[in-house]
């Protein structure tokens, strides 16, 4: 990367924007719901953008499913989107790991200086296992078959980052 940073009327660069965390991602009755990059937006460099979608998806779905029939599900929604959030913010942070790891050594001095240090974060991306566990259809389940007891529910999962996420 240093090498090519020499020639940089050679490169194509683009700035990379990072979206606000939005306060909900459903309509305020529940009928509208949005994922994927319209709730979260993942940088390109992360690789995770349909990922995190389809895990959107699959985890409404599973809710949405075992959900008793009612017509206001917004506790449930809520519950669900800090749980994805959860992830979100996990996969964000290995994102910008990578990042700075990408960049020019320059660019990575220049970080320092301006009092980034990465030996200082903590860090995501060593053992990547947890991007690919098989959890969110079983810790979605616990929430809809609980809905009523949400609060407790959140507090028995055996995964910390979305106990934190709360």
């Amino acid at each position: 990367m240093d090498l090519l940073s020499t020639r940089k009327e050679g490169l194509l660069l683009w700035p990379f924007h990072r979206m606000p965390q939005l306060s909900s991602w459903a309509s305020p009755v529940g009928r509208a719901i949005i994922i994927g990059d319209a709730a979260h937006a993942m940088p390109p460099s992360s690789g995770q953008g349909v990922n995190q979608a389809l895990e959107d998806a699959f985890t409404l779905a599973v809710l949405l499913k075992t959900l008793p029939n009612k017509t206001n599900a917004n506790e449930e929604l809520v519950i669900w989107q800090k749980l994805r959030q959860g992830s979100i913010d996990k996969v964000l942070k290995m994102a910008e790991e990578t990042d700075v790891k990408r960049l020019p050594k320059a660019d990575r001095l220049d970080l320092g200086e301006r009092g980034y240090n990465s030996e200082q974060q903590p860090k995501v991306s060593e053992d990547l296992k947890w991007l690919a566990l098989p959890h969110t259809d079983e810790s979605t389940v616990k929430l809809a078959r609980n809905a009523s007891q949400s609060s407790r529910l959140w507090h028995s999962l055996p995964y910390p980052s979305y106990r934190d996420a709360l």
